[in-house]
Formats: structure tokens, sequence, C-alpha cells
């Protein structure tokens, strides 16, 4: 899976103000070397990423495209930490950052299946529920793979969380497929493997 990753960083983008539409840039840089980072196992990279990714939202005009994507990358790293209270931690910040500053769902999408797996982990079908309606929202808004790749992968963590295994593992078939068609290598491979582990559990069952 980690084949699947760039290994270089990506380019930084010169930040003139806080209006600057190389804001936005620079937090999509941030929360994708992020990503990058997490995927690798690299977490204190990623710490240091989202760290520089808040400081750069703090002080821009330009709130509301940013802290969704940052919490939401914050509650990845802790989902591949295995610590899905940290994961709902970021989710709930993601939250309050939204009623604080407003929201642009489009923005934040990968929020919703990190949170719909968060809440999985925990054995919480209605929580991961929540976020599976939020992504499939998202996925009506524009044609996207990727949004509904997003759209198909939340709701099998709401069927892993319900203990339907074999539900769980062709939606997670069904996102690595999409995440293809949007050239998203390694969150089909991730998907992928998502669908492997449901279907070694079998149709019933609690995650072990």
């Amino acid at each position: 899976m980690k084949e699947s990753l760039p290994a270089v960083r990506v380019r930084r983008h010169p930040v003139r103000g806080t209006n600057d539409p190389a804001v936005i840039h620079a937090i999509v840089d941030e929360a994708y070397y992020c990503q990058v980072a997490v995927g690798r196992g690299d977490h204190e990279a990623a710490d240091v990423s989202l760290r520089t990714a808040a400081g750069i939202a703090t002080v821009s005009a330009m709130a509301s495209h940013m802290w969704g994507r940052i919490y939401a990358v914050r509650a990845f790293d802790a989902v591949e930490r295995d610590d899905p209270d940290a994961a709902i931690r970021a989710v709930q910040s993601a939250a309050g950052a939204a009623a604080r500053y407003g929201d642009r769902p489009t923005c934040s999408a990968l929020l919703n299946p990190v949170a719909a797996e968060a809440f999985a982990m925990r054995a919480d079908p209605a929580g991961a529920a929540l976020y599976a309606r939020a992504a499939q929202r998202v996925a009506r808004l524009f044609v996207s793979s990727a949004w509904q790749a997003m759209a198909d992968n939340a709701p099998g963590s709401v069927a892993h969380a319900r203990g339907d295994h074999a539900a769980a593992a062709k939606r997670y078939v069904t996102a690595a497929d999409r995440y293809v068609r949007a050239c998203q290598p390694y969150w089909a491979d991730r998907s992928m493997r998502m669908a492997s582990l449901e279907s070694a559990l079998g149709p019933a069952g609690a995650r072990t």
C-alpha cells in the first residue's frame, strides 16, 4: 500500500496575506502531505504538518475552507494509530470550528468517511450512520468519483459497526473501484484492505 504514495513533498505556495488565495493552496499542501505521512506511518511528520496548517488557518480570513480539512486529516491520523477516541475528538473539534467559522462541505469531505470509521471502531452504528449520510450529501453536490467513493466507504463502516461484515466488504470493494477511477491508488488500496478484513471476519461478528 505504501508504494502507492508519492515520495516527495508537495510544492509550497507563498502566502502574502490572510485573504490571499494561496492560503488555501498552502493548507491543501499541508493536509495532503499529512495524508502521505500518515499513510507511511510517519505520525510525527503528520503532526508537524497539521500544526503548520492550523497556524495558517488561525490567522486566515478563509478559515471556513480550512478547519474541516485540517480536522479530517487529524482524525485520519488518529484512526491509523488505532485511537478512535482521539479521532472522535477531532471530529467534534471540526463541528465546533464549523459553528464558529462556517463550513464548506466539499473542503471537509474526507471528514465524513473517517468519522464513520472512528465511530465504527467504537461499535457505534448511530454515530457512523450520521457521517455516512453526510458523505452521501456531499457526493450529491457534484459528479466526482472520489466523493462517490467516500459515500460508499462510509456506509461500509456503518455495516461493520452493525456486525454485517459481508455488507461492509461489498461497500469497501465498491469504494475501492471508485477510488481507482478517481486516480487515488492509496485510498483504493486501503479500501481493499478493509474489504479483506471484513471478509475474514465473516458474515457476522465483532471487531477484534
